[in-house]
């Protein structure tokens, strides 16, 4: 090795000790004296301390020596979780040990044809040395794969027949590609320093999570660049079942390398009690007073006095929590801005990454049982707490509505959140493969205590992960504006409000709240498009009250008589426009193709066009759906006239309030008729050879704005809707 160490800076091949001799490099020479120390090593030159070890890749080496009571190191290029044989023979009983980077032996045999194996790892080494400590030559023959090139690594073969990859003696190194996770089962109760060291050529995203818990808690997650390494100081309860979820940020293969240092766990003592925080209700007249509720859902965790995490738990529903800690250290109690729902996790930290927010509520030694917590109303990050259990609340109420789960979770949702902060963008959603909410913190909108807005998020958080949003993103406020922005905020304000049970949504100001009524919206943006095509900007206040109308009772203050269920409605999102095979309006999802995907299903009424046709939406029933027939009559209004058109013969028969008309009509007659003022609701039926087929539309008055434009019907020509009367 001195030999191999010295040429690499471009020395001749030197004897250094007067005690040596130096051989011909064709192989070494063996000493004939036996009572000499004088050693002749092989090519690779001594094992010296203060000299790496030789690199051997897989193969046979024959022509090895061994100087007294010395031995010899060699580091083995083995591709990652790769098994890798090791085996020695010799002229005399030899012994074979192999260790990992840190040096410790992760296997070891002795005799005259010594063997050990081990998983493939950076900084693998086999020692050898001769049990009697006498000199003598021997061959080494290693068995194992090179480091791949690619993403792979040697533990697919098991993962396929079902063998769980875990960390036990030494370290184990996973390789992933891009789009691939892969898992390391930790020792259960894992105490010590856990240390993580990144490989590949890409970032790797590590998770230590509990999966016990559904869906797993996390414990601690990081990024590492390659060759970066990063110590998690644990201590697990035995009701842990803890592993790492391993993957690359970005295209390129990432890894990680993973090995646990033990300590011996210490006595353990109970921490139970009851956790509260104060709790602030926006209403009408403001934002009120703080009062104490529980903290349900939300993450407890204890640190020992080091700082190790020792335990976490997730507080129940009457604030309830459990952890456990060393009985003779201080221990730490902390309330993470993390909630579980069904599926996934909600965090809510002061960063772009998913840290979240925690909140020391207690010190306690020697363990306790029946403790009393509260968060103060003074916590300077007290809204994160707000901000996640109503976000985790949403996604438990939504979870009946949503499509089966799949066999690969939903990605965590993560607000950004500070006090006295807001981003750019004020409040927004981006998303992504990491989905993220920026919310305001300011003074002037403090979005923390709105649960409007955070249930807005929400709900293009599932329109995302469960849907398709085409959203351009940009400003909105009502106006008309694009009508895939337009569907995308629409619809997260109506799912607001069906989380929250009414039409009346709030939002708090500095200057006062803000109240938005999506049933009494009634002025000229929340009606029709811009330019009166279904292609035109439309605004997303239309969007949201053409949803609520649809889906309130039949005795709202609009007297609609249509109230779909909320499953109803949630089915086309997840189903028909999540793959929006005929794609109606403006290029991409909008309301237009909502409706379209509505009356298109096979017991569809088309009494459910009311809604928007009585905001002046320009949708058609006729020809939205391909292949389906089409009903019977078609409705509609002009000015207060009501058109029937039979598309059959038949007796047609249209009826409001207490008016009716009624007469025979052929195919594609129509009968005008204008209904009483106080009628909420038009309903016409075609009756033909016994067969009554009958469609209903929403009655609302005629526009306040003045009409310009003239309409013709049959041969008259009309000058105002006001003034129409039938041909």
């Amino acid at each position: 090795m001195i030999a191999r160490a010295l040429t690499q800076w471009g020395l001749p091949w030197l004897c250094c000790a007067a005690a040596l001799s130096c051989a011909d490099e064709a192989g070494p020479t063996e000493q004939r004296d036996a009572g000499s120390t004088a050693c002749v090593d092989d090519r690779f030159g001594p094992s010296l301390p203060d000299l790496p070890a030789a690199d051997l890749a897989p193969g046979a080496f024959t022509d090895l020596v061994l100087c007294p009571a010395q031995t010899d190191w060699f580091a083995i290029e083995a591709g990652p979780g790769f098994p890798i044989t090791v085996r020695a023979s010799g002229q005399r009983p030899l012994r074979l040990t192999l260790t990992d980077a840190r040096g410790a032996v992760l296997a070891t045999d002795e005799g005259a044809s010594p063997r050990a194996a081990a998983r493939g790892q950076s900084g693998l080494r086999v020692g050898v040395e001769a049990v009697d400590g006498a000199l003598g030559g021997y061959a080494l023959m290693i068995d194992g794969d090179a480091p791949a090139d690619d993403c792979a690594d040697g533990f697919e073969a098991d993962e396929a027949a079902g063998a769980e990859v875990a960390l036990g003696a030494g370290a184990v190194a996973r390789v992933v590609c891009g789009d691939d996770v892969d898992r390391v089962a930790l020792p259960p109760s894992a105490t010590g320093d856990l240390v993580l060291e990144a490989m590949g050529t890409g970032a790797t995203r590590v998770v230590l999570l509990d999966e016990r818990r559904a869906p797993p808690l996390r414990w601690w997650s990081g990024t590492l660049l390659p060759g970066e390494r990063a110590s998690v100081r644990l201590a697990s309860a035995a009701s842990a079942t803890l592993a790492l979820r391993v993957r690359a940020v970005g295209d390129e293969p990432g890894g990680i390398q993973a090995s646990l240092q033990a300590t011996d766990p210490s006595p353990r003592a109970a921490l139970t009690g009851v956790l509260r925080r104060a709790h602030r209700r926006v209403t009408a007249a403001g934002v009120e007073d703080a009062e104490p509720r529980p903290a349900s859902g939300l993450l407890v965790d204890a640190l020992d006095g080091a700082g190790a995490l020792v335990d976490v738990a997730v507080v129940d529903a009457a604030g309830g929590f459990a952890l456990s800690g060393p009985a003779d250290d201080e221990i730490t109690v902390r309330v993470r801005a993390e909630a579980a729902g069904p599926r996934t996790w909600i965090r809510v930290g002061p960063d772009a990454d998913d840290h979240p927010w925690a909140l020391p509520v207690a010190a306690v030694r020697g363990g306790g049982v029946g403790l009393d917590l509260t968060v103060p109303a003074d916590a300077p990050t007290l809204g994160a707490l707000h901000v996640a259990q109503t976000a985790a609340q949403g996604l438990e109420a939504a979870e009946p509505i949503l499509p089966p789960a799949g066999a690969d979770p939903p990605p965590p949702l993560i607000f950004r959140w500070q006090p006295d902060r807001a981003a750019a963008c004020g409040t927004c959603f981006l998303p992504g493969a990491q989905p993220r909410v920026d919310l305001s913190g300011r003074e002037a909108d403090p979005d923390e205590w709105d649960d409007f807005i955070i249930l807005h998020e929400l709900g293009h958080y599932l329109a995302t992960v469960y849907s398709r949003d085409d959203s351009p993103g940009g400003a909105h406020d009502g106006t008309p504006v694009a009508p895939a922005l337009a569907w995308s905020e629409g619809w997260a304000t109506f799912h607001a409000a069906w989380q929250l049970g009414s039409a009346q949504l709030l939002d708090a100001k500095a200057s006062g709240v803000q109240i938005l009524d999506v049933e009494a919206l009634d002025d000229v943006r929340s009606r029709g498009t811009a330019d009166g095509l279904l292609s035109g900007a439309v605004s997303e206040y239309l969007v949201a009250a053409v949803l609520w109308d649809l889906h309130d009772g039949p005795d709202d203050a609009d007297a609609d008589g249509v109230a779909l269920a909320i499953e109803r409605i949630a089915s086309v999102l997840w189903g028909p426009l999540r793959r929006l095979t005929v794609d109606r309006g403006a290029p991409g999802v909008d309301l237009a193709d909502f409706l379209g995907a509505l009356l298109c299903a096979d017991d569809a009424e088309p009494a459910w066009l009311a809604p928007a046709t009585a905001r002046d939406y320009p949708f058609e029933a006729e020809g939205a759906c391909p292949g389906k027939p089409q009903p019977a009559v078609a409705l509609e209004r002009l000015g207060p006239w009501v058109v029937a058109r039979a598309r059959r013969p038949g007796l047609l028969v249209v009826r409001g309030g207490e008016g009716r008309a009624a007469r025979p009509v052929g195919a594609g007659e129509a009968l005008w008729w204008r209904p009483p003022a106080a009628a909420p609701w038009i309903d016409a039926s075609l009756s033909h050879r016994g067969a009554v087929e009958r469609v209903a539309l929403r009655w609302a008055s005629p526009r306040r704005d003045p009409l310009s434009f003239r309409v013709r019907a049959g041969a008259a020509e009309i000058s105002s809707l006001g003034d129409a009367a039938p041909p």
